[in-house]
């Protein structure tokens, strides 16, 4: 199960269980955004497992990686945060289970790692998760290889991305058939990711920032994700610095075409104070930014 307290020394106040997760992919902006598009165009192209089927491919602006994922699953990106917070669920099951060839899980399992109430919805939603997290593909994606003793990049390559290989769910056991929300899940991660998760620092996320958004405003809960996932990354610093527009970029706001700050202002801190007390202790606005505290330190007792 997740881990409780603290992540080298690191506790948030809150005391909920956390999952430790890559912590480049919890800072990255793009990785998970969702691409607005009403009827995407079709191509072919080449998975990540080698496969070349019809697919979706996007960019943003800026960057140089391109995303895609096969036709048929694009509408998965409707899940938006869910299929991030699966893939975290997935590799804190990999540290748990000591970094086996194969993590052995359920629907149920995950559920509750992620602070969901499980029911057939959402094992529905998670099945249709991890079909999308095995295809889906990041062309150009940088990969630290080294970092040095003070925490700096020495070596990174640019390579062809996916978090998943292999998916398999138990179907019928003995002549009879398992119910989907018992069923026995293996999962291989593919390499990259494998070898992030056990090689470099990991981002401490407590599993009561995602309940709290499971809470809020449906059009809330993905700002608070993304803004979650993000300060988790910045930890073990406890004061963050981040401009209106950096803001905006994180939890995934368009600029407003009339530029009000006192509109831009009010969406952000709704959705700050979503994660007030679980992962904020104290936020202040000034000079165009927000000055934020987190609700944690590093403790007594370090790992």
């Amino acid at each position: 199960m997740a881990e409780k307290g603290k992540e080298r020394g690191w506790q948030w106040e809150c005391g909920s269980e956390i999952l430790h997760i890559d912590r480049n992919i919890a800072r990255d902006r793009n990785m998970f955004a969702v691409p607005l598009i009403d009827d995407p165009p079709i191509s072919q192209g080449q998975l990540h497992n080698g496969q070349v089927v019809g697919v979706v491919a996007w960019q943003w602006p800026g960057d140089d990686r391109v995303f895609l994922v096969p036709a048929e699953l694009f509408y998965v990106t409707r899940l938006g945060g869910l299929v991030r917070d699966v893939i975290s669920a997935t590799g804190q099951l990999y540290r748990d289970q000591g970094f086996p060839a194969q993590v052995t899980t359920s629907y149920r399992k995950i559920a509750e790692l992620l602070g969901l109430s499980f029911n057939g919805r959402v094992a529905n939603e998670i099945e249709m998760c991890f079909a999308y997290a095995r295809c889906f593909t990041v062309q150009n994606h940088p990969i630290i290889i080294q970092l040095d003793k003070t925490g700096k990049v020495r070596k990174q390559d640019k390579v062809v991305f996916g978090f998943i290989d292999y998916i398999a769910r138990a179907d019928i056991r003995d002549g009879k058939k398992i119910p989907k929300n018992r069923a026995p899940i293996n999962i291989v991660l593919s390499n990259l990711y494998a070898t992030a998760l056990r090689e470099l620092p990991p981002a401490p996320l407590p599993v009561a920032a995602l309940e709290a958004a499971h809470r809020a405003p449906w059009k809330l809960a993905t700002p608070a994700k993304n803004l979650a996932y993000y300060l988790a990354a910045r930890v073990p610093m406890r004061e963050i610095r981040l401009l209106l527009p950096t803001l905006r970029d994180i939890l995934g706001f368009t600029e407003r075409s009339d530029g009000k700050t006192t509109r831009t202002r009010k969406a952000i801190e709704n959705v700050m104070n979503i994660l007030y007390s679980v992962m904020i202790s104290d936020y202040q606005y000034a000079d165009d930014g927000y000055n934020i505290t987190l609700s944690g330190n590093i403790g007594n007792n370090n790992m």
